[in-house]
């Protein structure tokens, strides 16, 4: 509610947070340049039918702040920016591409607007993409046939030219047969 009722306050404890943030970051960077050659910055901005909040209400107060976070990454190092949120993200995805992401993770093709043939065609020239084999149905109820189709799908729909790492949506959960898991990684060396 204070996104909208108390803005100010909000902006402030934001920035307050983000500058103790900064210089954690750049100490780590420091600490650990030579080893790396891609930062995961995970911060989820939308759900399973849309983005979290307003676009107008991310943009005046998410979007700035990554900018800065992104600017001091590229700043200490070159470095590839994964950028994690879960959800139904593709209408935020052009403002994520301007702070300067390389790759969406997880590609969560079981929220709304995340069809992963639209996302390579209209995103697929600046942006890489991480996961997309579904870990709410696919993975956990369906056969290994199944596994074996959606990673196909997946690599068919993600892969032309490159920029695809086959993954799971989410982590794998207990409930999800050991075949499964055995189909998607076969699946993934054949397809």
């Amino acid at each position: 509610m204070d996104l909208i009722s108390n803005p100010k306050s909000v902006a402030a404890l934001a920035d307050a947070v983000l500058d103790v943030w900064l210089e954690i970051g750049k100490r780590m960077i420091q600490a650990c340049r030579p080893y790396f050659d891609a930062l995961f910055y995970g911060d989820d901005v939308a759900f399973q039918n849309g983005p979290m909040m307003k676009a107008d209400i991310f943009r005046s107060l998410i979007k700035p702040r990554l900018k800065r976070v992104f600017d001091m990454i590229r700043e200490q190092c070159d470095t590839k920016i994964i950028y994690h949120t879960c959800g139904s993200a593709t209408s935020l995805i052009p403002d994520l591409l301007e702070v300067g992401i390389d790759c969406l993770n997880p590609v969560q093709v079981s929220a709304a607007e995340m069809d992963t043939a639209f996302l390579k065609k209209e995103f697929g020239r600046d942006l890489a993409f991480w996961g997309a084999i579904d870990t709410q149905h696919v993975l956990p109820f369906g056969t290994p046939d199944d596994v074996r189709e959606e990673v196909r799908r997946r690599v068919q729909d993600l892969a032309d030219g490159g920029g695809y790492v086959v993954a799971s949506v989410h982590n794998i959960q207990v409930e999800v047969p050991p075949e499964n898991i055995l189909a998607m990684v076969e699946a993934t060396h054949t397809s």
